[in-house]
């Protein structure tokens, strides 16, 4: 290894991909793949151009180079030709499932393609890298479908959302579903709710949606009319169920990796909701209040769910630390679908404009660097582009907002309402 370097998590693969280069076994035109366990150790599966055979002692002595990298490097090391049939059986999956292996941090350009193959007990939503484009559906075949998330929690997510679909209903006569996917801590479902105790909610959904059935569960369980709009449409809500003694035994059994098979997996049944809603219901707009932080649900929920994805976040370190995070996640997926909301902001009185400034500021920053696309980078001034974030202030009467019935006239007013206006214009939600 040259001078000692302690071998961790982070620094074992290039630590490896170099040391295996440099020993001049790899066949040029070689397909290399590093596969890590669920415990983060490292095999080699290597893939030799069709004619061409490994150098006599190829597999001994790469094995004994993982074994000075210990505790991540670990036998064996696969040997494989590009010759039908391949003699190891789970070649077809490391072909499928691998991604390329980013050689940028080298210290000289390597002979082999070098790729990766992740095992991971939870995260896939975070981390699998899926392509762009992704959708619930085409936008112009069904209801406009949008995510409320917040990197942090208490930064106001579910009370915009709350907002907005009262101002949607109210104002505009539309038919507004809401779906509480906050599942560790909901709240869309008992803001808008009060105290109506739902039958059946996304949890039961989950759990029930994995087995058959002959006839599946009516969707009207799921959803519960709110009392509060005043208007000519109506507020419906999908909560996350009812907080009984067998809430944490269904909640233990929603599958976010898809362990019991690919249609079992929480993204899958969660697409399955939202086309339901959509073909049953036929709604305006479906609105997802999405779990905060880097949980499996809230990475499920950033990754094709919706149309448009409302980022909420205040202007701290504590945010700029997690949020290029879930901006290169967001990236990875697809450029032009995200939009920043800017909370608690103070009056201009008491610097509000340059802290807005700042926050718009940072945001273009980071995502010069982590969303935008290279050669599609916008003005930092463009009104439109996601880092030009909404801004919503601070309101005290806001702060410990449960029952809308009390604080509904300042929710609906003002600075929020504003918000309400331009999101609803913005996504065609205007007559």
């Amino acid at each position: 290894m040259g001078m000692t370097e302690t071998v961790l998590f982070g620094s074992a693969p290039r630590l490896i991909v170099e040391a295996a280069e440099a020993t001049g076994l790899l066949l040029p035109g070689c397909e290399a793949t590093l596969v890590r366990d669920l415990q983060g150790r490292i095999k080699l599966y290597l893939l030799a151009p069709a004619g061409q055979k490994w150098p006599e002692g190829t597999k001994a002595q790469l094995s004994a180079l993982l074994a000075r990298f210990a505790p991540y490097g670990t036998s064996p090391v696969y040997l494989d030709t590009d010759e039908a049939p391949s003699r190891f059986p789970f070649a077809d999956v490391v072909k499928r499932d691998r991604v390329p292996f980013d050689t940028s941090g080298l210290t000289a350009a390597p002979a082999a393609t070098w790729f990766r193959l992740e095992r991971r007990f939870s995260k896939d939503s975070w981390l699998t890298e899926t392509g762009r484009d992704r959708e619930p559906w085409p936008s112009e075949s069904g209801p406009p479908v949008i995510s409320f998330y917040g990197y942090k929690g208490g930064v106001g997510r579910t009370t915009a959302l709350a907002g907005f679909a009262l101002f949607l209903a109210d104002e505009y006569g539309k038919n507004v579903i809401v779906v509480d996917l906050d599942l560790e801590a909901p709240g869309a479902g008992q803001m808008l709710l009060g105290q109506a105790v739902p039958d059946l909610g996304v949890v039961d959904f989950l759990v029930e949606e994995q087995l058959a059935r002959e006839v599946p569960l009516a969707l009207s369980r799921f959803l519960v009319g709110s009392p509060l709009p005043s208007g000519r449409g109506s507020v419906r809500v999908a909560p996350a169920g009812n907080l009984d003694r067998d809430y944490l035994e269904k909640l233990g059994r929603v599958d976010a990796q898809g362990l019991n098979g690919p249609t079992s997996s929480a993204a899958v049944l969660l697409k399955r909701l939202l086309e339901r809603i959509r073909d049953e219901e036929r709604p305006d707009v479906i609105l997802l209040d999405v779990r905060a932080g880097l949980h499996d649900l809230g990475g499920i929920s950033l990754s094709g769910l919706s149309h448009l994805e409302l980022i909420f976040a205040v202007h701290s370190e504590q945010t700029w630390a997690g949020l290029p995070v879930v901006l290169g996640h967001l990236g990875r997926l697809r450029a032009g679908w995200v939009k920043l909301v800017h909370t608690f902001v103070p009056p201009a009185s008491r610097g509000g404009d340059v802290l807005h400034e700042a926050f718009v500021s940072r945001a273009y920053e980071v995502m010069c660097t982590r969303y935008y696309l290279e050669g599609d980078v916008p003005d930092q001034m463009d009104p439109d582009a996601a880092h030009f974030a909404y801004r919503l202030p601070m309101r005290e009467a806001l702060l410990a907002l449960s029952d809308l019935s009390r604080s509904r006239r300042e929710l609906l007013s003002d600075e929020h309402r504003e918000f309400y206006l331009r999101l609803a214009r913005e996504t065609g939600l205007t007559p």
